[in-house]
């Protein structure tokens, strides 16, 4: 299996809800020896956001910041979209500052309207 495809399980897993699921995939993903990259760790962030699970959101970007990888605006509009859904307004806007000052782009109408 390629990375791709992977990707492909973590995100079926992530979209239907099944945050275990999508973590353990990315897990298999490097046990077999494949190198898990931002679209592998941002289908999983993305996954504990969209239930609103920070604290889950917030331990998987730092294993991804923690792997060499670099965010991207995706990732940091999941987030701020994540800290809405758990009703953490004050969450959101340090996730937005970051965003800002990650260099990643500016942040665009998808973040603001979080």
């Amino acid at each position: 299996p390629t990375n791709n495809e992977f990707n492909v399980v973590i995100g079926a897993f992530a979209r239907g809800r099944d945050t275990t699921g999508a973590a353990t995939w990315l897990d298999r993903m490097r046990r077999a020896k494949l190198s898990p990259d931002e679209v592998s760790y941002s289908t999983v962030i993305s996954g504990f956001a969209s239930r609103g699970a920070m604290d889950n959101v917030t331990q998987w970007f730092s294993k991804m910041l923690a792997a060499k990888l670099s965010p991207k605006d995706v990732t940091y509009n999941s987030i701020i979209h994540g800290c809405a859904k758990a009703g953490d307004p004050e969450q959101a806007a340090r996730w937005l500052q970051r965003f800002a000052a990650s260099g990643v782009g500016k942040p665009g109408i998808i973040a603001w309207s979080a």
